[in-house]
């Protein structure tokens, strides 16, 4: 068996087990000092996007595709690549499809998601140039409807990315709103896109949502939340879903410490956490998005589970 595998970084976490099963290894890159090259049984070197490794496939007459392209911005060119090469060269291609991509790679329709298949999430309002000074000067969040929630949401995403079937009843979304009467910082401001923290500040008062709003003209704003971060990966394939062990990754805090630089512990052992009913949120989250080959979900833990894919 011959399987090309995109990206380096990540290789050295599945070597082992192709060498254990006798699996040729085939490696493209772009970056031709990436570590994990000569682990590999051969690899290339080839030009940013999915032109080269596509044609790698092609010549090397591979069994299979292995993505290991861990972040979000060219993750919507792989999972077009794989339609492409599923449907036209039949080759088994193990990456996240478009579906998933256009809902997991956007805050405001990851939001969208939770409200629609009753997933606990933090209740959000959304910051623009026509409702921010009235926050500034009341701190009291204008209403924005649904309506145009929706179609501002809409009109940031590609016609490739767009998704059916995806109106919200008014009171789901008017439910998840922060509340006027109740709101104090901090608060969270994150943009739709981006992962690991970047472009991510917890609010502690009006001059630092000032600042944060001269970099950027739109903002999802959360309500921050105190409690256990859990994250979980679920692996997927062929419509099956398998959640593997909770993960501990310390308590929520002010500081907005890197996800790499936290200490993790697992399984989850927090007080009143059933690991299990993690699993089953886990799963039906996979499952409703059509998730393929592997996921991983964030939560944060209180007195019940609230979800924030991050």
């Amino acid at each position: 068996m011959k399987i090309l595998f995109i990206g380096a970084r990540l290789f050295d976490d599945v070597d082992f087990y192709l060498k254990e099963k006798n699996i040729e290894s085939i490696l493209t890159e772009s970056n031709s000092n990436a570590s994990n090259l000569d682990r590999a049984n051969k690899y290339f070197i080839v030009p940013r996007g999915m032109d080269g490794p596509i044609r790698i496939a092609k010549e090397e007459n591979v069994d299979g595709i292995v993505s290991l392209i861990g972040i979000d911005d060219p993750l919507m060119d792989v999972a077009l690549a794989k339609e492409k090469v599923e449907n036209e060269l039949k080759i088994p291609f193990i990456a996240s499809n478009a579906h998933t991509i256009a809902i997991s790679s956007d805050k405001i329709e990851t939001k969208k998601f939770f409200i629609k298949n009753n997933i606990n999430t933090s209740k959000f309002q959304i910051l623009n140039s026509y409702n921010f000074e009235e926050f500034i000067s009341s701190f009291e969040f204008s209403i924005i409807s649904s309506k145009n929630y929706l179609n501002s949401s809409e009109n940031n995403i590609s016609e490739n990315n767009k998704l059916d079937n995806n109106k919200l009843d008014n009171n789901k979304l008017d439910n998840n709103k922060l509340d006027n009467d109740n709101l104090d910082f901090p608060l969270v401001f994150k943009q739709r896109s981006g992962q690991g923290g970047r472009d991510i500040s917890i609010i502690q008062n009006i001059d630092e949502a000032k600042d944060y709003f001269s970099e950027f003209n739109e903002t999802l704003c959360e309500e921050f939340i105190e409690g256990s971060e859990i994250s979980i990966e679920v692996l997927c394939f062929n419509n099956s879903y398998m959640p593997l062990v909770p993960v501990y990754k310390g308590e929520t805090s002010l500081n907005g410490l890197h996800p790499l630089n936290k200490v993790r512990c697992a399984p989850a052992d927090v007080q009143g956490l059933d690991n299990e009913y993690v699993k089953k949120v886990a799963y039906i989250i996979a499952k409703e998005l059509k998730a393929e080959g592997t996921i991983d979900i964030d939560f944060i833990f209180l007195n019940m589970i609230k979800s924030c894919m991050l």
